[in-house]
């Protein structure tokens, strides 16, 4: 029979709190399967390896949270880290309530803190590892495979490789790899460890991306107008030569007779994975003289109504219709 007793209540705010315990220590985090090294704060008692956990959860000392643990975490640990954590509850965990529970038998520990300025209620599962107690659960499982269909993302700044990941309470900004897409502003918040599916983000372009855009197609736009060819490649524009005519490459000129403003053009992605478009209207004139009949030249206006963008990780080809 679990017993509760309310006489003592372990309280830890942000990091400006004190406390009678000694400070979280560092120690080795466990192999795979394996139970966790001894840490070096002391926990005999069920309520404290939850106290110990969350305060260090709140200075983002994931090394102590990790020796915390009967037995390793399984799967993508990558997150697991002092460097996310510290990302992930910088500021983000206070008013850390632990009751004392003295029980030497007791299995689960109930605990109050908020996050992000939000109040949470958690029952930790907790075990007896020779005269100390540890958590039998340490981290959340989170499947992140919505938010990675449309492109690869980044948790607090370190890239998801995995479907499903292992995740310590705390609020973790979301962000696209490639710096030319954009999620909005998508976050995954883990409150408790129970396993949770994070749900899905609208991609657009980012601004870095537009910027990028604008910037290839305005050089893809001068580049097709220096060509000496009657279609140049990717440049929706070009013509067709009578049987017969034969033309002075030298004289061939592709010149902007109306429109052509790349720099007002307002790309967007397009249902296809990896594409951009924005419309450009241009009118673009072709002049040439005949190679074989002095005097004579050969010229045609054709328009152009935009450009289609494809986005390969950085690279950006950007082909005008």
């Amino acid at each position: 029979m679990l017993a509760l007793i309310a006489g003592v209540v372990w309280v830890v705010r942000n990091n400006n709190g004190t406390s009678a315990d000694p400070s979280p220590g560092i120690s080795t985090p466990p192999g795979p399967g394996q139970q966790s090294t001894q840490p070096q704060v002391p926990t005999p008692k069920a309520s404290d390896a939850v106290a110990a956990y969350l305060r260090a959860l709140g200075t983002g000392d994931a090394t102590t949270a990790m020796s915390l643990a009967a037995s390793a975490p399984s799967g993508d640990t990558t997150f697991l880290t002092n460097a996310v954590l510290a990302k992930a509850t910088a500021g983000k965990v206070a008013d850390v309530s632990v009751a004392e529970v003295t029980d030497p038998n007791a299995t689960s520990v109930a605990a109050s803190y908020s996050l992000d300025g939000k109040p949470v209620s958690a029952t930790f599962e907790v075990t007896r590892v020779g005269d100390q107690f540890r958590l039998a659960q340490i981290a959340a499982k989170v499947d992140i495979s919505m938010l990675r269909r449309s492109t690869e993302i980044s948790l607090a700044g370190v890239q998801a490789k995995a479907a499903f990941v292992s995740l310590f309470p705390g609020v973790y900004p979301v962000t696209a790899t490639n710096r030319n897409l954009s999620v909005g502003s998508v976050k995954i918040t883990v409150g408790s460890l129970e396993a949770q599916t994070a749900g899905s983000a609208k991609l657009s372009l980012s601004s870095a991306g537009k910027s990028a855009i604008l910037k290839a197609a305005k050089a893809k736009y001068s580049w097709c107008l220096k060509q000496k060819t009657v279609r140049p490649s990717g440049c929706g524009f070009g013509v067709r030569v009578p049987g017969g005519v034969k033309l002075q490459t030298g004289t061939i000129r592709w010149t902007t007779r109306s429109g052509g403003k790349v720099s007002s053009a307002k790309p967007k992605l397009t249902s296809s994975a990896g594409w951009a478009e924005a419309k450009m209207k241009a009118t673009v004139h072709f002049y040439a003289r005949d190679a074989r009949v002095s005097g004579r030249y050969w010229y045609k206006d054709i328009k152009l109504t935009g450009f289609q963008a494809k986005l390969s990780g950085s690279k950006i080809t950007v082909t005008y219709y």
